[in-house]
């Protein structure tokens, strides 16, 4: 009964807003008895690679889709899973940056498990997988108490 799409920032050549706004306003006309969840981009951790280019898929064409996302969320009271939030703040709330942008937090990258660009180790994946279960609870109608 819930549904989603979320780009990576390999998706690049299709990561821009117009693009998935109107891909996920089709999806909602098409099963108007469905819940969709937006959702931000992942971030990068490797600032060398990806935050020196200006490319489809730098850091700043991220930020850019990721706070589009987040405000037409918002404005629509569309359900959003920030996933680029969640990577971006490490357990104590401190934003981490790569190359001046939200990036992945070396604490859910260098751990156990951990991939490479932007793929979160054990811990990240833990951390998200918290923030996934929070939204669905949410949108089940756990109020929060």
């Amino acid at each position: 009964q819930v549904l989603g799409m979320k780009f990576c920032y390999v998706d690049g050549w299709n990561q821009d807003f117009a693009y998935y706004r109107d891909h996920m306003l089709d999806l909602e006309r098409r099963f108007p008895n469905k819940i969709f969840i937006w959702t931000t981009s992942v971030l990068w951790n490797e600032p060398g690679t990806a935050c020196q280019d200006n490319g489809f898929n730098s850091c700043q064409n991220i930020a850019e889709f990721n706070q589009q996302v987040r405000a037409y969320a918002a404005a629509n009271q569309k359900p959003l899973f920030d996933m680029a939030a969640i990577e971006s703040h490490d357990l104590n709330g401190n934003l981490c940056l790569i190359g001046g942008y939200e990036g992945l937090c070396d604490i859910y990258y260098d751990g156990y498990g951990g991939g490479g660009g932007g793929h979160p180790d054990v811990d990240g994946s833990i951390r998200l997988a918290k923030g996934f279960w929070w939204l669905m609870a949410r949108i089940s109608g756990w109020t929060g108490n």
